[in-house]
């Protein structure tokens, strides 16, 4: 067959037409091909370092080379660039260095612990269905008398069993928020306003930032409708800015009707698919009065025991720290401990007056009466007392829940970086798989392997973005960025699914999450920071340990710093 014809690509019936066409050389023929090779391959390359550039976990790299190394980042935390353009060049060689040098660290450093997670012991979980068991989360019968009355009680079993079929398919939903309630204005909420606090200083966003909470409260029922979450994990600051808006001390059949509860969540978050789902809370900072103490923290506990007529029953908080153990489908179980970190913002009275519940904000005689804090000055020594119970709680449950469920989940306010000394070694010991808080006011989905997770390989979920209050930057108007919105996680027996959703909608991020195991036993005793050998400091009241929060260490990716300083009110 002729040349010609190989090019035409013509029988011999066709051979008449296709000498009426150009010859084309095969050599130039190949040419042309290379250079298309070369020019696709090219395209190839460009796409790739744009996918590369925008992926969230890259985001997070260049973000750490942007801000997280302090011998060129100035105060503001912008690189502090010299003038000349070849001490510039340097500058950011060294950083570029520096953090590829980080980014291999972290893969070795992921690599050894699979390596040796590989050869761990798994534990056998012995699943058994209590016969006692709710389809609903059940408090105790009996109003406390005190907000601290049911501390660390565990709530009656949950069992869902329903629609089992296509649980094993499509997962069980849990929905996750937190900072979500704004100030009742008598049209309905409006975020408290941060814009102009030290450290943001930003302008508004009218079109978000004045209906914050019913833009993230309007994607919460949109997406529950097909969604249908099975319950709501709240990880406080409920109301803004001090929380219910009464004085602490009353027992839980004396509630004070404020209309908070009723404008600012009951008819808030409503419709197909929220109406009877409970919310299973934990108290913020906010929640019990911001830099203050002696707001109503203990009327959010007693708004669990159904007394005023709009209340639907939703609301799950028995007391300021408790666990819940549910088991879906007659084949797995998640146990959640529900804790109370507000010791972070507990600090002597002559302290951090923009920080500090038991600062000099307190209004003079301050007091919860019997169930305490008992006055301002003694108020950092009851939630170090508070906190210390809560580490003895945990270290009793966690090992009991290693051998009776497959998920261990954490549900606070404040972000793991706070205490990161103390929840790094107990995650490990027990292999706590997500750790859930809010605090920041804006989304974090940080994945088991990020660079600057505290807890990794441990999960971190941050979901302050609920819109009671201003976010940490100003907010894109159709939700194409992390500022407000909330969490969906989807569980199966072996695998979490986490996705943050946007106040537009928009899916920002998908987590996939596998069990972590506990570290396997060994002969000797794994001793937690704060803790002596003989394990005594956790029956004791142990006020000595004056260790600050490390959230200031935590190079947070999209922020200029970690750090909560001056009137940044969080």
């Amino acid at each position: 067959m002729s040349e010609r014809t190989l090019l035409t690509g013509g029988g011999p019936e066709e051979s008449d037409s296709a000498a009426e066409l150009p010859v084309v050389p095969a050599a130039k023929l190949r040419l042309s091909q290379r250079v298309v090779a070369a020019l696709g391959f090219a395209a190839l390359l460009l796409v790739g370092a744009a996918l590369v550039f925008y992926a969230p976990e890259s985001r997070n790299l260049v973000d750490i080379a942007r801000h997280g190394f302090d011998s060129s980042e100035g105060d503001d935390g912008s690189i502090a660039y010299d003038d000349d353009e070849e001490d510039n060049e340097e500058v950011v060689e060294g950083m570029m260095e520096e953090l590829i040098t980080q980014y291999w660290n972290w893969t070795e450093y992921e690599d050894q612990v699979v390596a040796e997670q590989a050869t761990w012991p798994v534990p056998e979980v012995n699943f058994s269905e209590p016969a006692d068991c709710s389809s609903r989360f059940l408090v105790p019968e009996k109003m406390p008398l005190h907000g601290t009355q049911y501390n660390g009680v565990k709530l009656k079993d949950t069992c869902i069993n329903d629609n089992i079929h296509q649980r094993e398919e499509k997962g069980n939903v849990v929905f996750i928020i937190g900072d979500w309630g704004g100030i009742n204005n008598g049209q309905g909420p409006q975020p408290a306003d941060n814009t102009k606090s030290k450290g943001k200083n930003r302008a508004l966003n009218f079109a978000v930032d004045r209906w914050a909470q019913q833009a993230v409260a309007h994607q919460f029922n949109m997406r529950a409708r097909w969604r249908r979450p099975d319950y709501v994990l709240n990880v406080g600051d409920n109301f803004y800015w001090g929380g219910v808006d009464c004085w602490c001390g009353k027992p839980a059949w004396n509630q004070c009707d404020t209309s908070q509860f009723r404008w600012i969540y009951e008819n808030v978050y409503k419709g197909p698919g929220v109406d009877g789902v409970q919310w299973l809370s934990v108290l913020g900072n906010h929640d019990y009065g911001g830099w203050q103490f002696n707001r109503g923290w203990d009327q959010a506990i007693a708004y669990s025991w159904k007394k005023h007529w709009y209340n639907t029953g939703r609301w799950v908080q028995p007391a300021q720290f408790y666990s819940a153990t549910v088991h879906y489908n007659h084949n797995f179980s998640v146990d959640y401990f529900m804790v109370d970190t507000n010791v972070a913002d507990a600090k002597p009275h002559w302290q951090d007056p923009n920080h500090n519940l038991c600062g000099v904000h307190n209004p003079w005689g301050a007091s919860c009466g019997v169930e305490g804090p008992h006055n301002a000055y003694t108020c950092w020594i009851w939630f170090r007392k508070l906190w210390n119970k809560q580490k003895a709680w945990l270290e009793k449950n966690l090992a009991l829940a290693a051998n009776r469920s497959e998920w261990q989940i954490i549900v606070t306010h404040f972000p793991a970086s706070y205490h990161s000394w103390y929840w790094k070694p107990l995650a490990e010991k027990y292999g706590i798989d997500v750790f859930v808080s809010g605090h920041r006011h804006e989304q974090f989905l940080v994945g088991p392997w990020t660079g600057w997770n505290p807890i990794k390989p441990s999960t971190l979920v941050i979901s302050g973005g609920g819109g009671g209050v201003t976010s940490e930057r100003y907010p894109n108007t159709w939700g194409w960025d992390d500022e407000y919105g909330f969490m969906d996680m989807t569980i199966w027996r072996d695998k979490l699914k986490i996705q943050a959703v946007s106040h537009g909608g928009k899916l920002r991020r998908t987590v996939w999450v596998h069990k972590r195991f506990p570290a396997p036993p060994t002969t000797t005793t794994t001793t937690l920071p704060g803790q002596n050998n003989s394990n005594s400091s956790h029956g004791s009241n142990n006020t000595n340990d004056t260790r600050e929060d490390d959230d200031d260490a935590i190079q947070w990716p999209t922020q200029s710093s970690g750090s909560d300083s001056g009137d940044d009110v969080q």
